[in-house]
């Protein structure tokens, strides 16, 4: 009877040991999931800060490429400019 006891004593502690082993592996590998996801979450806030400053470029090119193109001038002639017939100042005068 001791000797079953022994026995199955023996089989407790090893399952245990197993139990231990398989709980040490089950954190390390959420510690490694962490560690990618805290990787994973820079490289999205990276992606989402690069395809905001492109849209603002993408943006300013196209604004510029439109500017150039249209080349519009809003200058209008009023009146046509004619020659003075009397001189605009007549002698010197002094100050």
């Amino acid at each position: 009877m001791l000797r079953s006891l022994e026995q199955r004593f023996a089989e407790v502690r090893e399952n245990e040991q197993k139990l231990a082993a398989a709980l040490q592996q089950a954190t390390n590998e959420a510690l490694e999931v962490n560690r990618w996801e805290v990787e994973y979450n820079r490289l999205a806030r990276t992606q989402e800060n690069s395809e905001k400053l492109y849209g603002v470029v993408l943006g300013r090119l196209k604004a510029s490429s439109l500017s150039s193109q249209l080349r519009v001038n809003n200058i209008r002639l009023l009146d046509r400019a004619t020659a003075p017939v009397l001189p605009v100042k007549r002698g010197s005068s002094s100050m």
